[in-house]
C-alpha cells in the first residue's frame, strides 16, 4: 500500500496525543448535512478527491468518514497539525493577565481553513495535495463550530488557561469532552469502514437535526468568514458553556441546553460547509472535471454510500 512520503515521515517522528473534536458521529453528521446541499457537480468532484486517498486510508473511504480523517491520523501519531483544530480565544476572568500569543498559535483552525481553501482553489495544485486538504477542511469546519474549540478560560483556577475546557472537570469528564459528545448525542466511536447500519444511524441524526433546525432558521448560513464562525463559537462558550460549576455534575437543564446548541452548531456547520465547497468547485467545474487533472494516481475508487 502506497503512503505519501511526507505523511509516512511524520507518522514515524511524531507521538500520540489525546486531543479531539466533535466525536466521530458529530463530524460525520456535519458531513451528511453538507452532502445533501452539495450540487451534483460538486459531489462528483469531491468523490474523486476522497477516492484519491481511499487506498491509503480505507477506514475513511467516503465523504462521510473522511470528515474524521484528521483525528484518525492524529491518533496514529501525526501530531504536526494539532494546532489546526482549535483557536484559544481567551476568556479572561478574576483580573487574570491574558496570555501572550506565540507565533505558532497563529496557525489555528481559522488559519487552517483558509489554507485548505487556498489549496483547493489553486489551479496548479496536485490531486493528492488537494485530497489531503479537502479532508482537513471537512473536519475543521466542524471543529470551528464547536464552542469549546474556540475558547480558553483564564482565571484564578486556570491562570495559564484551561485548554478549551480540557482541564475543567464536570462530573466524570471534562467540559470539552462533554461538548464534543453533544451531551451524549454523539457518544461512541463506530467501527470503520462504516457499515450500512452505522450510516443509517448517522443519516437519522442528520434527519432529526435538519428537521429541528432547517437552513431557513439561520439568517447567516451564507456567512463564509471562518473568523466569524470562531467568534460565534466563542460567544456561545462564554455565555453558555462555563455556567456549570467546576467539579460538579451538570444539571439536566444544562445537558439539555448543550444538546440543543450542539444540534444548532452541527446544522449550521453542515449548511456552511456545503456552501463553501460549492463556491470552491462550481466556478471552475470544467477544470476540476478534467480527468487528466484529476488522475486518481492508482487509488481505488470509493463509492459514497
Amino acid at each position: 500500500m502506497r503512503v505519501n512520503g511526507l505523511i509516512s515521515l511524520l507518522l514515524v517522528c511524531c507521538s500520540i496525543t489525546s486531543c479531539s473534536a466533535w466525536w466521530a458521529y458529530g463530524h460525520m453528521t456535519v458531513a451528511e448535512i453538507a452532502w445533501r446541499s452539495l450540487s451534483a457537480d460538486s459531489q462528483s468532484i469531491i468523490t474523486k478527491l476522497v477516492s484519491a486517498m481511499a487506498q491509503d486510508y480505507p477506514d475513511s473511504n467516503d465523504f462521510m468518514s473522511a470528515a474524521c480523517w484528521p483525528d484518525d491520523v492524529k491518533g496514529r501519531g501525526l501530531v504536526a497539525f494539532d494546532q489546526w483544530h482549535f483557536v484559544d480565544n481567551p476568556l479572561i476572568k478574576d483580573d487574570v493577565k491574558g496570555p501572550a500569543v506565540p507565533a505558532e498559535a497563529r496557525q489555528n483552525v481559522v488559519w487552517a481553513i483558509q489554507q485548505a481553501v487556498n489549496t483547493l482553489k489553486n489551479a496548479h495544485g496536485g490531486t493528492y495535495e488537494k485530497a489531503f486538504m479537502l479532508r482537513m477542511l471537512l473536519h475543521f469546519v466542524g471543529d470551528v463550530h464547536q464552542p469549546m474549540h474556540c475558547v480558553s478560560l483564564f482565571d484564578k483556577e486556570f491562570p495559564d488557561g484551561d485548554a478549551g475546557g480540557n482541564k475543567y472537570r464536570v462530573g466524570s469528564e471534562n467540559l470539552h469532552a462533554l461538548w464534543d459528545g453533544g451531551a451524549g448525542m454523539f457518544q461512541g466511536f463506530p467501527p470503520r469502514p462504516l457499515d450500512y447500519k452505522t450510516k443509517e444511524h448517522i443519516r437519522s441524526l442528520a434527519d432529526e437535526i435538519i428537521k429541528n433546525h432547517p437552513r431557513s432558521d439561520f439568517k447567516d448560513w451564507q456567512e463564509m468568514d471562518p473568523e466569524q464562525w470562531a467568534s460565534e463559537s466563542f460567544e456561545l462558550a462564554r455565555e453558555h458553556a462555563y455556567v456549570t460549576p467546576e467539579n460538579q455534575t451538570p444539571s439536566n437543564e444544562y445537558m439539555s441546553e448543550v444538546r440543543l446548541l450542539s444540534q444548532e452548531r452541527v446544522a449550521l456547520g453542515g449548511y456552511r460547509l456545503a456552501q463553501l465547497l460549492n463556491s470552491i468547485f462550481l466556478p471552475n467545474f470544467r477544470q476540476w472535471n478534467d480527468e487528466a487533472a484529476l488522475r486518481l494516481r492508482g487509488a481505488s475508487v470509493a463509492v459514497i454510500g
